[in-house]
């Protein structure tokens, strides 16, 4: 929406009480009535996995139908009338990285701005904590009821909380070694 010029950075949303929502994030500690621009609500959503943010986009900016003519082409399918009830999978959300990624290349301030949020997360126990000597894009998941965590492309389910970290470290250090080892590999084989 913003690329096409549907909506701007400094347009602004109130937080209001049907955005209030628990788990986590900040606003949600906020006064209501307070106002937040776009750009603000994208940076906590993605750097603090800010639930109401979260809300206040997809209930004020982004409508439903609009969301789903943009997931549509992207292979994802939409099995629930109501977004907030679907259930996305790993492949879903290696599909929507792919797009991700692509656009974080193209080189324009809207995408060096979205890096740098993507960069900056609070939470990096998990894939982050990895490969400490490498920047990663990420955001964290997590749905306790269903004991599904995601940090974008690796999905676990019915992993306790405590476990969490540890495992996501461990296979993302091993994803790094194996992408590590294929790359001296085809250097050696030059």
């Amino acid at each position: 929406m913003l690329k096409n010029g549907k909506i701007n950075l400094s347009d602004t949303v109130e937080y209001k009480s049907y955005h209030k929502y628990g788990g986590t994030g900040i606003i949600q500690h906020e006064e209501f009535g307070k106002r937040y621009t776009i750009e603000q609500l994208l940076y906590l959503l993605i750097t603090h996995s800010d639930n109401v943010a979260y809300r206040m986009l997809m209930m004020e900016v982004v409508t439903e139908p609009y969301l789903k003519e943009i997931l549509a082409p992207l292979g994802i399918i939409i099995k629930t009338e109501r977004l907030s009830f679907q259930d996305f999978s790993a492949e879903d959300l290696v599909l929507h990285l792919e797009v991700l990624y692509r656009y974080m290349s193209d080189g324009t301030a809207l995408a060096e701005m979205i890096k740098s949020f993507y960069s900056s997360g609070i939470y990096n126990d998990k894939i982050p904590a990895g490969v400490p000597n490498l920047t990663v894009f990420h955001k964290p998941g997590w749905i306790p009821s269903k004991l599904i965590c995601a940090d974008e492309a690796i999905m676990s389910q019915g992993i306790p909380q405590e476990m969490q970290a540890d495992f996501f470290q461990a296979l993302t250090a091993k994803i790094n070694e194996y992408h590590n080892c294929l790359s001296q590999k085809h250097e050696g084989s030059n």
